[in-house]
């Protein structure tokens, strides 16, 4: 909710670069509009409420995320937690695309800056990085960044082809069932 509440000021005006417009923040206009944006937490803590009604926690759903070897910590030490292939990959792949966002984040307005660190940093919060090429693949920012690059290219066909064929590579796990592909 906070990249969207973040991109409804920049588009309204109220949020330019680094300066805020505080006559337009606290206008009655942006007042009511923010009152739509007050849904997301309270349906969150509704469900949370829910939870600790059913189970006894209000926060059940991250306690079950220990069936997955997931455990709340520092985002920085969920990297090569594990020696097997795909943690290391993971965690190499992961390390490339925060590096790619970090020297690209001028690139972006704050909503979208805050969108795609999100993304990335919250997943590893849980002490694993297992699935973050999933949690990678919704930041649609990083596919702006990366088509911008592969359209400058001169041989971009033939990259276009090699990441077709790892592409198809990857989904030999995905059918295997090996653990590479979650």
């Amino acid at each position: 909710m906070l990249p969207l509440y973040l991109y409804m000021l920049e588009d309204s005006g109220i949020l330019n670069g680094k300066s805020v417009d505080f006559s337009k923040l606290f206008g009655r206009q942006n007042l009511l509009r923010t009152i739509s944006f007050i849904t997301g937490p309270m349906a969150f803590l509704l469900y949370c409420m829910y939870q600790h009604q059913m189970t006894g926690y209000y926060f059940a759903f991250s306690i079950a995320q220990a069936g997955w070897y997931r455990e709340f910590m520092f985002p920085l030490l969920s990297f090569f937690r594990r020696g097997d292939f795909a943690t290391q990959f993971n965690s190499v792949y992961t390390i490339i695309v925060i590096l790619i966002f970090g020297f690209s984040w001028k690139k972006f307005p704050l909503s979208l800056n805050v969108f795609i660190w999100i993304s990335l940093l919250f997943p590893l919060f849980s002490g694993s990085v297992t699935s973050m090429q999933r949690f990678i693949s919704v930041i649609f920012p990083f596919s702006m960044i990366l088509g911008e690059w592969t359209f400058s290219l001169r041989n971009r066909n033939l990259l276009l082809v090699s990441l077709l064929a790892l592409q198809l590579f990857a989904f030999h796990f995905w059918l295997v069932g090996s653990p590479f592909s979650y």
